[in-house]
Formats: C-alpha cells, sequence, structure tokens
C-alpha cells in the first residue's frame, strides 16, 4: 500500500470519526442506541488507524459495521440526522469502501428513504456513487437500485425528477460499459467504452440470423454483467409493452417515452453486446422489433387497460387502443420509436433482415400524402439519417430488390421521397392562404418563440401555413434569408443547409420535446430534397468510388479530361447489382430533379441538381443502360432551352431515331410523363431573371414563328451543365450525343453566336444588315460578360475529342453530320442556316489530325455534300471547313512522315480534287486558294500528291471566270519555277498538259502566251533530264493510252508529248497563239532535237511535223477572206478591250493570217532539216 493511499485512508479515518462523534452528540437524547453503536464504530476506527498494510482491503471487509451507526441513523427520519449519515455514507462509496453486503445495506436504506420521500437529492447522488465507483452492485442490489431511481423520476419535485432521469441513463450506461468491459477481459481485446463507440456497418457474412426459441436460450449461462444487462433491456421491453417486470421487482410506473430513450442509448452505443451475445439477438428479434412493429400499427390495443402506469400513459394509450392514432399528441412516442427504428436499421441491419424490411415499408408509409405533417417531416428525417450510409443502399437492393419475393423497398423508398415532394407542389395549388403566409414567414425572424407557442397547440392536422416562423426561430442550421425554391407564390426557405454525409434532424433529435411542434409542410421538402442529393452521392459511391470525376462544376472551367469507359472489368454479378441499384433509383431522381430545378431559385441549389443530372448520365453510360442515360439527357436538355420551346425539338428528336422504335417509345414516354410545374406566366419570368432574349432557329417541316425567345439565367447555367456532361463523360454518351448538340445549336443560335475562323464561335452583334440588327438577341450586362466563357467552353469541348476512343469519336461525328444534314435540309428555304454543325465539325477534325485516318472518310464526304448546297453561306462555310482542314492535315507532324504515306496523302487532296466537279465558282476558288497555300507551305514534299495537285490545277474550263484562271495559272506558275525540280519525273507528263491548257484557255491572250513560255522553261529542265532517265521508268503510267509510243525511250515520251501539245497550239484560231507556238517548237526542235533516237524523229517527222504542215495548209485554203468577218473574230477575242485594234492590210483577213501562219510552218521545217540534215542522212527514210 502506497503511503499516499494510506494517507488518504488516514484522513478519511478522521473525517468518519468526526461524523460518528456528531451523530453522537445528535443522537445522544433521544436515540441512545444510535450513540452506542456510533461511538463503538469509532474505536474501531481508531484500530484501524493504527493499520499500516492493507487498510483498504480491511475496512472494505468491515463495511458493513462501519455502516451500522449510519443505517441506525437513516432510520430515524429525521432530516439533519439523515443527511449526516448519507453523507457519511458517501464518503465511503467514494473511497471504495464498500463490498456486496454493505452495498446492499446501502441499497436497502435507498429504498427506505425513497419510500419516505425524504432526502431524495443526497439518495440519487448516494446511487450513482454506488455504481460508478464500484462493480460489486449486481444482481438483485442493481435491480433495486433502478427500482429506486425510476420512482424518483416521478417526484413532485422537477428537481429531483430531472436529475433521476439523468441518474437512470446513467446507470445504464454504466451496466453495459461493464459488459464491454467484462468481454473484452475475456476475449482479450481492447475495451470500448461507450463514447468510443462509432456506427460501423456489418456486412459480414455471419450466422446471427439463426431463429432462437425461448427456451433454447439458457439466460444463466451468460456471465454476470451481461446477465445484468440481458435482465434490465429485457424488462425495459416487457414495461413499453405493458407486462410485468421479471428483475425490475417493485417497479409500478414508468413512462414510455423514457423507455425508449434508454432503449435507443443501449442499441446506439453497445452495438458490440448484441452482436457477440445470442441472447441479445434474441431480444432484438423476439421483443425490440415485435414491439415496434406493434407500437406502429394503427387500430391495435398496445396495452392492458388493468395496467398500472402513469396517468397520462394510461390516457396516451387507451386512446391508441381506440382514438385516432395520427394524434399529435403521439409526438413524444413515434419520435422516438422512429429513432430506435432508424439505429435498428443503421447498426442492425445484418441481425433484422426480415424486420427491417418491414421497418422501412413502415417508413415509406408515413411518407403518404394523408399522413400528418409532422409524422411525415420525422419520416423524412429518418430515412434522410439511413441514407446517409452508402452500404445500406447496396445492402438494401441485394436483400429486398433483387430477391423474387421481397419488398422491393429501395425502389419503393426512392419513389416515396419523389411522390413526397411531388405532393407538395401539387397540394400547393389547391391552397391560396399558404403562398401568402409562407410569403409573411420569410420576414418573420424577429418573432419569439413564446410568441410562436402561444399561437396554437400542436394539431397534426392543421396546416402548417402560420407555422414557418417557428422553424425559423428553432432551427439553428436554417439560413432564412435563402429561398430554395419558389413556385407562383409558394417559398421554400432554406431551413437546413446541405451537408454530403450529414443528417441534421432539427425535430427527430428534439428530446426535449413532448409537445408536437408547429413543422411547416416545407421543411420536409426541404429535408426530401437533401435525401435524394444523399442518394445520388452514395449510388455513385457505390457504382464508382472516388475514381469518378465530379469535381467539374457546371459552368466552372473546363479542363483536359481523362474520359472514363463503360465497366468491363467488373464481374457479371457485381454489374447485375449495380444495374438493379440504378433500375430502382433513376425513375425517381429523374423526375424529382426535373421537377425542383424547374422551380430552384437558389444558385447553389441549381448547381447541386445539375451535378445529380451529370452523375447519373455517367453511371447509366458506364452501365450501357442507354434509355436511362438518354432520358436524363433529354430532360438535361429540354430544362435548358426556353419552355415549350423544346417541344419541336424533342418530336424531332424521338421521331427521327432510326430503328429504336420500342427503346424511343419508352424514352418519350418516360420524358412526356414527367412533371412541368411552372408555367410562363409573367411572374416566372421575373423570377427567373432573363438575360438573353433571342429569336428561335428555324426547323424543318415546322412552322416557326419570329416571335422573340428568352433565356433565364438557368438556361445558362443549364447549358454549362450540358458542356461539362459532354466534356466529362463523352465516351459513354453514344448516340445522345445528337440531342446534346441540337440543343447547344438551338440554345447558340438563341445567343447569337456565329462561326468565325477556325469553326470557333464568337457573339456577332448588331450589324449594317438591316435584317440581321433586327434579329440580333438582346443580352443583358451581365451575360455579356459570360459569352466569351461559353464561346471558350463550346471550343474547348470539340478540342478534348481527342481524348475520346475511336468508337465515341465516331458517335460525336455521325451526330455532327446528322445535325448538318438537318441544317442543309433547312437551308434550302431560309437566308441564313445555322452552321453550327459545321464550324464544329472543323474543329472536332482539327482537334484528331493525329488519327485522321478513323474520321477523314466521313467527314470529308459529307463536306463534300455541303459544298454542293443551293445556299451560299451553307456552301461557303463547307468550302472553308474542308479546305481547311486539308490545309491542316498537311501542316500536322504525324509519327509517320505524312508524305512517305502514298495512301493517306492521296486520301486527303482527293477529296479536294473532288471539288472540281462542282460547278459553283466560289467553291472552285476556295478549292484553288487552299492549292495555293499547299504548294507554297508543302510544295517541296508533295511527292507522290503532286498528280493531285497538278489536276486541280488543270481542272480549268471555258465556263470559268478569269479570276479563276487566273489564280489556277498562278498556283500554275509557282510550280514551274519554284518545285519543277522537286516533282518527281514521272509526273512531268501531267504538267506539261497541264501547262498547255492554259495555253488553249480563250478568257486571257497574254496568259495563253505565257503559259507557251512555261513549256519553253520546261524544255530547258528535259534536256537535263538526260542523266535521270533512268528514274522515268513509270512516265507511261500517267499517261493516256493513245500518247504511248512502242520502242521510245521514257524521256522521248516526254519529249514528243511536248511536241504535240505545241502542235496543237500552234493550229489555234488566235494568230498571236500560232505564231507564239510555231516559233517554239521549231526552236525547240533545232535545240534539243539530237536527243532524240531515229525512231523518235521518224515519229516526230512523219506523225507531228508533217501533219501539222497538212492541217495548217488545209486551213489556209478554207478560211475566209472577207475583212469583216475577221474583224469581228478580233472583237470577239478582245471582247475586254475597250479600245478597237486596227489591224494592217496584209493581216487583215482570216486567209492571210493562215497564209502567214503556213509560211512560219514551211519554214520551220525547212530549217529543221537543213539544220538536222547531217543526223537526218543517217535516218534509214528521210526527206
Amino acid at each position: 500500500m502506497t503511503s499516499d493511499n494510506h494517507q488518504i485512508l488516514q484522513k478519511l479515518i478522521n473525517n468518519l470519526s468526526g461524523d460518528l462523534r456528531q451523530l453522537s452528540n445528535e443522537t445522544k437524547k433521544k436515540y441512545p442506541p444510535i450513540k452506542e453503536a456510533a461511538e463503538a464504530c469509532n474505536m474501531k476506527l481508531r484500530e484501524y488507524s493504527m493499520i499500516r498494510e492493507n487498510l483498504s482491503t480491511v475496512m472494505r471487509d468491515a463495511s458493513v459495521e462501519l455502516l451500522q451507526p449510519f443505517v441506525l441513523g437513516c432510520d430515524t427520519k429525521q432530516v439533519k440526522i439523515v443527511q449526516l449519515c448519507l453523507t457519511s455514507i458517501q464518503k465511503l462509496l467514494q473511497h471504495h469502501i464498500v463490498n456486496q453486503s454493505s452495498a446492499a445495506t446501502t441499497v436497502n436504506i435507498l429504498s427506505t428513504l425513497c419510500d419516505l420521500n425524504t432526502e431524495e437529492l443526497k439518495s440519487l447522488q448516494t446511487v450513482l456513487l454506488l455504481v460508478n465507483t464500484t462493480s460489486v452492485v449486481v444482481h438483485s442490489t442493481l435491480a433495486t437500485l433502478f427500482v429506486i431511481t425510476f420512482r424518483l423520476c416521478f417526484s413532485k419535485d422537477p428537481t429531483i425528477v430531472n436529475t433521476a432521469t439523468a441518474a437512470v441513463r446513467q446507470l445504464v450506461t454504466a451496466v453495459y460499459d461493464r459488459v464491454i468491459e467484462e468481454d473484452s477481459r475475456v476475449h482479450e481485446t481492447p475495451s470500448t467504452t461507450a463514447s468510443q463507440q462509432i456506427e460501423q456497418p456489418l456486412l459480414q457474412d455471419t450466422d446471427f440470423m439463426k431463429h432462437h426459441s425461448k427456451d433454447s436460450l439458457n439466460v444463466e449461462m451468460l456471465r454476470p454483467y451481461a446477465k445484468d444487462a440481458y435482465l434490465l433491456f429485457q424488462d425495459l421491453c416487457y414495461l413499453i409493452n405493458g407486462d410485468q417486470p421479471i428483475w425490475l421487482i417493485g417497479l409500478t410506473e414508468i413512462t414510455r417515452t423514457l423507455i425508449l430513450e434508454l432503449i435507443e442509448t443501449i442499441l446506439t452505443y453497445y452495438s458490440p453486446v448484441f452482436h457477440q451475445h445470442s441472447e441479445f439477438r434474441f431480444l432484438l428479434k423476439e421483443r425490440v422489433s415485435p414491439l415496434i412493429i406493434k407500437l406502429f400499427s394503427p387500430g391495435v390495443k398496445h396495452i392492458n387497460k388493468s395496467e398500472k402506469l402513469l396517468a397520462n400513459n394510461v390516457l396516451m394509450n387507451s386512446q391508441m387502443s381506440g382514438g385516432n392514432t395520427h394524434d399529435s399528441a403521439y409526438f413524444p412516442l413515434i419520435a422516438r420509436l422512429l429513432r430506435v427504428v432508424c439505429i435498428l436499421v443503421r447498426l442492425y441491419f445484418s441481425l433484422l433482415i426480415t424486420e427491417c424490411e418491414i421497418f422501412l415499408s413502415l417508413l415509406i408509409k408515413l411518407l403518404e400524402q394523408d399522413k400528418p405533417i409532422w409524422q411525415r417531416s420525422l419520416a423524412i428525417e429518418c430515412i434522410h439519417k439511413i441514407l446517409i450510409q452508402p452500404h445500406l443502399l447496396k445492402l438494401f437492393c441485394l436483400s429486398y430488390d433483387m430477391q423474387p419475393h421481397a419488398s422491393k423497398i429501395l425502389r419503393d423508398l426512392t419513389n416515396g421521397i419523389s411522390s413526397f415532394i411531388q405532393s407538395f407542389f401539387n397540394n400547393s395549388l389547391s391552397s391560396s392562404s399558404t403562398s401568402s403566409n409562407a410569403a409573411a414567414a420569410i420576414s418573420a425572424q424577429s418573432s419569439s418563440m413564446s410568441a410562436t407557442e402561444k399561437k396554437g397547440t400542436g394539431s397534426g392536422n392543421t396546416k402548417s401555413d402560420n407555422t414557418n416562423s417557428y422553424h425559423y426561430q428553432n432551427s439553428s442550421t436554417s439560413n432564412t434569408n435563402t429561398l430554395l425554391f419558389v413556385y407562383r407564390q409558394l417559398y421554400v426557405p432554406q431551413y437546413v443547409t446541405y451537408q454530403p454525409g450529414q443528417a441534421k434532424c432539427a425535430y427527430l433529435e428534439n428530446w426535449e420535446k413532448f409537445d408536437c411542434p408547429l413543422i411547416p409542410d416545407s421543411y420536409g421538402v426541404v429535408v426530401a430534397y437533401s435525401c435524394m442529393l444523399e442518394l445520388v452521392r452514395n449510388v455513385q459511391l457505390i457504382l464508382a468510388g472516388d475514381e469518378m470525376r465530379v469535381d467539374v462544376m457546371p459552368g466552372s472551367q473546363l479542363k483536359t479530361p481523362v474520359q472514363i469507359r463503360p465497366f468491363d472489368k467488373i464481374t457479371l454479378n457485381a454489374k447485375n447489382e449495380y444495374t438493379e441499384i440504378m433500375n430502382c433509383t433513376w425513375s425517381g431522381i429523374l423526375a424529382t430533379f426535373t421537377l425542383l430545378y424547374d422551380v430552384c431559385y437558389d444558385d447553389t441549389t441549381c448547381e447541386h441538381i445539375l451535378k445529380a443530372f451529370q452523375t447519373y448520365i455517367s453511371l447509366c453510360g458506364l452501365l450501357q443502360m442507354n434509355i436511362q442515360r438518354d432520358a436524363f439527357v433529354t430532360c438535361l436538355c429540354k430544362t435548358a432551352l426556353p419552355h415549350h420551346y423544346n417541344i419541336h425539338v424533342l418530336n424531332k428528336y424521338n421521331n427521327s431515331t432510326p430503328n429504336g422504335s420500342g427503346e424511343m417509345n419508352l424514352l418519350q414516354k418516360i420524358t412526356s410523363s414527367l412533371p412541368r410545374t411552372y408555367e410562363s406566366t409573367s411572374y416566372d419570368l421575373d423570377k427567373q431573371h432573363v438575360v438573353i432574349v433571342g429569336t428561335a432557329l428555324p426547323l424543318a417541316n415546322v412552322s416557326t414563328s419570329q416571335a422573340s425567345v428568352m433565356l433565364t439565367s438557368k438556361n445558362i447555367h443549364c447549358m454549362r451543365a450540358i458542356l461539362a456532361v459532354a466534356h466529362c463523360y463523352g465516351s459513354i454518351l453514344g448516340t445522345a450525343w445528337h440531342l446534346i448538340l441540337e440543343t447547344l445549336q438551338h440554345l447558340v443560335w438563341i445567343i447569337g453566336f456565329r462561326p468565325s475562323t477556325g469553326g470557333t464561335l464568337k457573339h456577332t452583334g448588331a450589324t449594317n444588315d438591316n435584317t440581321n440588327s433586327a434579329n440580333s438577341p438582346v443580352i443583358t450586362t451581365a451575360a455579356m460578360a459570360d459569352l466569351p466563357i461559353l464561346s471558350s467552353m463550346l471550343s474547348r469541348l470539340f478540342e478534348s475529342s481527342e481524348h475520346l476512343d475511336d468508337v465515341a469519336l465516331h458517335h460525336l461525328i455521325d451526330a455532327l453530320i446528322r445535325l448538318s444534314i438537318e441544317s442543309m435540309e433547312v437551308a434550302v428555304n431560309i437566308r441564313e442556316p445555322s452552321l453550327f454543325a459545321i464550324a464544329k465539325i472543323l474543329e472536332t477534325g482539327t482537334a484528331n489530325l493525329n488519327r485522321i485516318d478513323v474520321w477523314w472518310k466521313p467527314i470529308s464526304s459529307h463536306l463534300i455534300e455541303v459544298c454542293q448546297h443551293t445556299n451560299i453561306r451553307m456552301r461557303e462555310w463547307g468550302t472553308e471547313a474542308l479546305t481547311l482542314l486539308v490545309r491542316n492535315a498537311l501542316d500536322h507532324k504525324y509519327d509517320k512522315n505524312l508524305f512517305e504515306n502514298e495512301r493517306l496523302l492521296h486520301m486527303i487532296i482527293m477529296s479536294l480534287q473532288e471539288l472540281s466537279l462542282i460547278q459553283h465558282f466560289d467553291v472552285r476558288q476556295k478549292q484553288l486558294e487552299c492549292t495555293l497555300s499547299i504548294l507554297r507551305n508543302n510544295g517541296h514534299a508533295l511527292q507522290t500528291g503532286w498528280p493531285l495537285i497538278l489536276n486541280i490545277i488543270g481542272s480549268i474550263t471555258r465556263e470559268h471566270t478569269e479570276n479563276l484562271i487566273r489564280l489556277a495559272y498562278q498556283c500554275l506558275q509557282l510550280v514551274v519555277t519554284d518545285y519543277l525540280p522537286t516533282i518527281p519525273v514521272q509526273y512531268l507528263g501531267i504538267l506539261i498538259k497541264v501547262v498547255a491548257k492554259f495555253g488553249f484557255q480563250e478568257q486571257d491572250l497574254n496568259m495563253a502566251l505565257s503559259a507557251i513560255g512555261l513549256l519553253w522553261n520546261m524544255t530547258d529542265y528535259l534536256f537535263r533530264m538526260k542523266e535521270q532517265e533512268q528514274q522515268l521508268k513509270n512516265v507511261n503510267d500517267f499517261l493516256d493510252i493513245n500518247e504511248i509510243y512502242d520502242n521510245l525511250t521514257p524521256i522521248e515520251e516526254l519529249w514528243m508529248i511536248l511536241y504535240r501539245k505545241l502542235t496543237e497550239l500552234t493550229i489555234d484560231q488566235r494568230p498571236a497563239i500560232r505564231k507564239s507556238s510555231s516559233s517554239t517548237l521549231f526552236t525547240m526542235i533545232t535545240s534539243h532535237g539530237q536527243l532524240l533516237s531515229e525512231y523518235a524523229w521518224k515519229i516526230l517527222l512523219w506523225q507531228v511535223l508533217f501533219p501539222l504542215f497538212e492541217q495548217v495548209e488545209q486551213f489556209f485554203h478554207t478560211s475566209s477572206k472577207e475583212r469583216e468577218q475577221q474583224q469581228q473574230q478580233i472583237r470577239s477575242i478582245n471582247a475586254a478591250s475597250t479600245q478597237e485594234i486596227m489591224m494592217h492590210h496584209s493581216r487583215d483577213t482570216p486567209e492571210k493570217q493562215w497564209a502567214e501562219t503556213y509560211v512560219m510552218i514551211l519554214a520551220g521545217i525547212t530549217r529543221t532539216i537543213q539544220i538536222k540534215k547531217e543526223f537526218l542522212s543517217k535516218l534509214g527514210k528521210h526527206t
């Protein structure tokens, strides 16, 4: 024994000696036996003071003798003496000087004092010391102690009642703490106190669900403390059911509410006791659960009237047996029952699966419209506390909804909350007083609690229209300055602030309230809204965990997304579980949030609702639940568009969906049955903050008037949410892309966005065009600041398509093409079509150039169709998109050099070449401008792309304007002057024919003469090509059959093409062309003829020069000799000139001009033969 403890005990002995002397003095006259007992006890204390070892043990063993004088003193019933004795007893208890016998003696004293109503407060203090300072009070002694405390709960003194009630709770806690400590010693596990207990889901398979009969349970096998706890809990169940207690003998009255609170405390903080002991589990199944069900059942006699219970309790029970069970007087009982139900579901679900099914069904029924407001509000609070635990939702689905013959609890729970919210707004239509009083309640913050209570009593059937101020004054979490929902003149304030994973129950957890409070009917809507948000959050946690992107709030700056993919690595059972969870919840969530967003007034609430839409769209996409996904997308898109505006859009979308009649009929049925609350009245529009007024987008086969349509701030907010959904979850949207893009197209049109360079959308504003000015949208200053952000978000959406997989990218492109085709149909009859789809096709293509082979064919084919459209604006942007994509594709840096990939290079340039077949001059001009840009940027590396480029340049016709021909010739000049050495030699034949074609054109004489000069430049290049003749093996592959000669070398083939083209130009109708071409021809022969072989010279003489001479001779003999005809030809050739050209008399007729050509040809042939006579003499045959 330490010296400190010994000193403490010595001090105790001194104090007790003083108390005994005082007791002796007080009793020496009237109570001599007490005086003698006190003096005898004092003598013993002197003996104990001399002991040095084990003093505490000695005193504890003699505790009965030490108590004897004080026991006798308490029997005197004298207040002063009793107080002195109880104080001394408490000193002994504080120093643990007590054993089981002395504890029993002390309890008997307290029982006697309780019967006499003497020193009740001191008695309660002693009771607490008996239990808290020692563990010797067990079994019957402990039961007596409980009876004493329960009896003191009915004292006439309110202070005693409150103290006794607190003491009862402490006694219960102490009893079960002993069990926890006892179990920890046995199992050698860390002890767990009540304050350390937390709610832990018990998901593991257990054998706790075995059904035990009462006879099979041997309570005597329990350890001592566990047995006391068991008997206490059992008697509490008996008492609340109106039966006689077995262990708490002598207890005749107790309030039912107190029993429920004690049961709630035990179940909340000591769940391990019930999970470890089968006897306690038996009590849960056979006592607590039937009792809860019985108390909830209407019209059942809950107690026997002969039982002696508290008067008001008897009155209450008699009313419950035959009266209205929904009376507000039952508020304390129902509130506590619901708390117990909530605990049983949250902590004991694995033990009470069948019973929890009944509990949850009762909770759902309490949400029905015919129930009083206070019951519905308590039930929704209870459901909220249950829904904050994700594992329970999964267990509900596994245990009930996925079982063949069980209730669909999760489905019914979701639908019940949804119906609760919908019924509030539906019922509000028939009550005009609700709106005015609710609005007045918003300004009633200064009302005092007492004033509120004086307005009326707790009548559950009374409308809560005049009770809003009560909640304002009593809910510490409410923000009375914030309105969540506004519908017509109905206002729903923010009573509680939603916090994920937390449930703050303003009424269910109010232990002090025994009268039914006046609960606003709108309060339940706010809690139900929080329930739905929790449901969405927990479903997301169950299905996707924390990996899903939910950080992108609607309207935020979008970042590069990591696109999610459908579930493909989970087991079949897990996928079935997830699918069933979604099937149970999606319809109720869709209907609820569609309704709430329509009437939502708070920006933060709008964000929460839109985030819920975003989450469910992603989850449906992950599970490939396409109908459900499209239903959420449809409702989101409908919400983004002005009211009544979206009818045509949705109908068109449903009607145009191919091969999906069954699915789309279901989708249309779902979306059309959703609630649509507010009407487009001026009152509601004022509430919605109109920010943009624009015109509707014209639709095909739909008569749309030019009346203005209005976008509210909520529409813009929803537009941002759509952009966020498409940006983050584009990989799982599938066919829903079309509706999203169509909605964005309508919103873009109303806002006034028009495409600019590169496909970016810019706000146009008013222009000088009166028509455009009249149709320009009217935008508020606040919305104007958001326009650049929206434009940037739109661009980033399509730029981020580079992160989509190939399948998702095809879905996006197909949707854009469908949208563009629809715009093309509309553009036939209107002047200003929507160019949204074409602009975004351009952006999407530009962002995905790294996999151009995946998307080029569908996009290029469609853009070529757009280029043929009759609407000039549509055609202009189609050409702009295609040509820009071609330029960007050729400039892009690929993993493999594009110009070494012949297939891909040809695929790109072939699309540009196909524009040559289109007759519209504006398309051809864009094509040639693109070609010129390609030559300037990529001409040095075209390689195998040269044939296609040369064919584009050479695709001029007589119908083309002079500007087009000049642009094409500009391209040709660039080719010949800058890139001739880089052109593979096998393509030179194509180039020669293209150059010659410009010599034949009649729009510009100077251009034709210049083209002949280009042919001369190519002559010198061919002369230098003698050393590279080995590279000309494939020349014949790019020539016509009639242009190929046998036994000629490739270089000779090119010379023959050049000679033939000059020969054709020599017989042109224009004298200047004939003169220039003939001069070039014979100069070329005399300068470079030595390169030709004998066979080549034979062909040149007999198939080129001599036939040319014969043709010119024929033209000379058949030409007209009249001067006037010649002048007419001159005028027609020079029609663009304003001056009349006067001709010399030697050339003023066609005959004279052809004669001049005839002479030139003859002289040229003669000169050629003379110069080359030595060479020609070697030929086997010569002239």
